[in-house]
């Protein structure tokens, strides 16, 4: 039998289905799975998408300021971590510190996986401590567990073997979604439509949580426009975090900005089938799985921050990507509201996609890595 841990900084509500099924698998394959749940920040808290593990071990984190960035530390049990034959540690700059001596020790006892996007997509210089330490400890994992195709291609050309990297192409629970948009009915949508006062045919959400990166000021501005060029654009914002006051403010001023707070299951799925298209002109994440499970295209922009999953992307097929700028989003906005035929299509595209990326899919990825690595831990 052997023991593998798995550990987290913080739980979310959208990994707990893939913990669940990863654990059936491996458990089938006579490996016991752990895994050690941190807690969030002040700031992530507010994203509404914290969750619980039943059966992980938690560990609290504790989080410091540091100019505009944050160090954190947790406590990970010692004796527990040596017990497995393989500790899977998140790829982060300050994980990676608070670990140094399970990651340099010689001889590496047990087997070390790092899971992670390859690189820091968002990072503005490559020059910090914290990229530094990444890049320089990318070689030191046993095995690599990378997010997407494109995750790889960045391991790969740090030097690191492509025989000793698991692509797990990063989901959630996509059947789910796909599941209750199936349920919902087109009363649902109108008495949700009714209940917002929406009244206009030209409709867009934006899904996601509300801090920097996401770039809601320019998105404001795009919202504005495509307000004055279409006349009865709306536009609906779902999610929360610290700018929320920010987009509540533009709201109190704007009665076709509305900003519904963060949703959940079936209500998120509702509120975001009142859209014809989903708006994220800043950094797209996991969130792009939303817009192919909901057959609603995304349209975000070229702007140098997204993370791995902007591989799921494919402009014209699925979704579109405009130039960073706010005429040229505007422009390509507007357009594929009034092209009812394009916009049918680039929904087919969404939810052919969608059955490519799934937590299922991304279980059995993490499952098989796993055997892998840990067949690399038998050899001489």
């Amino acid at each position: 039998m052997h023991s593998v841990i798995i550990v987290q900084r913080r739980m979310t509500e959208y990994r707990l289905s893939l913990f669940e099924r990863l654990r059936v698998l491996l458990a089938n394959q006579e490996i016991e799975l752990a895994v050690i749940q941190g807690t969030p920040s002040a700031q992530e808290s507010l994203r509404g998408d914290s969750a619980d593990l039943e059966w992980a071990t938690s560990r609290r984190c504790r989080y410091v300021r540091l100019g505009e960035s944050q160090a954190f530390s947790q406590h990970l049990p010692r004796q527990l971590l040596e017990a497995q034959d393989l500790v899977i540690l998140p790829h982060e700059g300050w994980m990676i510190a608070n670990n140094l001596r399970l990651v340099f020790r010689r001889p590496r006892t047990p087997l070390l996986g790092f899971w992670g996007h390859g690189a820091n997509f968002q990072a503005a210089s490559s020059d910090g401590w914290r990229e530094r330490l990444k890049s320089s400890t990318v070689g030191l994992a046993d095995w690599w567990f990378a997010y997407t195709a494109l995750s790889v291609d960045r391991l790969t050309a740090a030097g690191y073997p492509k025989e000793r990297i698991t692509c797990l192409n990063n989901a959630v629970d996509t059947a789910q979604l796909g599941r209750w948009r199936q349920e919902i009915t087109e009363s649902d949508i109108q008495g949700t439509r009714d209940a917002l006062g929406l009244r206009g045919h030209h409709t867009a959400v934006f899904i996601g949580s509300l801090h920097p990166r996401k770039r809601l000021d320019f998105l404001v501005q795009a919202a504005d426009r495509l307000r004055d060029e279409l006349g009865d654009f709306e536009l609906i914002v779902i999610g929360d975090g610290p700018l929320k006051p920010l987009l509540l403010a533009h709201a109190s001023v704007r009665e076709w900005l509305k900003v519904v707070g963060s949703k959940h299951g079936r209500d998120k799925v509702l509120h975001a089938l009142l859209g014809d298209v989903i708006l994220n002109p800043g950094m797209v994440g996991l969130g792009i799985l939303d817009s192919l499970s909901f057959g609603l295209p995304l349209v975000t922009t070229d702007c140098g921050m997204h993370s791995p999953e902007i591989a799921y992307l494919r402009p014209g097929q699925n979704g579109v990507m405009t130039p960073d700028e706010v005429v040229a989003y505007v422009s390509q906005v507007a357009s594929l509201l009034r092209d009812r035929k394009l916009l049918a299509s680039l929904a087919t595209g969404c939810r052919e996609d969608a059955t490519q990326y799934t937590v299922e899919g991304m279980a059995t990825n993490f499952a098989g890595g796993i055997q892998a690595a840990l067949e690399l831990g038998k050899r001489p």
